[in-house]
């Protein structure tokens, strides 16, 4: 079998210890790391990420307007053209 390391009849538990870390692992580091780049707390969102699911995370982190609704221009109430 080619991928015969995802049988957990064959392989050695190394292998296969290192690969559940890192596709456990490695997608909330990455969720953190971009949470961080938008001014969020990394540790919060890493263990977010970690103990629950880097999707809900990541999720988490795009609908959180809380720091994005303040840089938005106010829209003008008048007519279009008149603002």
């Amino acid at each position: 079998m080619i991928l015969g390391y995802l049988d957990p009849g064959t392989g050695s538990i190394m292998v296969q210890s290192i690969l559940a870390i890192l596709i456990w692992i490695l997608p909330a580091l990455l969720v953190a790391k971009y949470a961080q780049n938008k001014g969020k707390s990394f540790a919060l969102y890493f263990l977010i990420g970690f103990f629950l699911s880097f999707v809900i995370a990541l999720l988490v982190l795009l609908v959180d307007l809380s720091g994005d609704a303040k840089n938005e221009p106010q829209a003008s109430a008048g007519p279009p053209g008149q603002g």
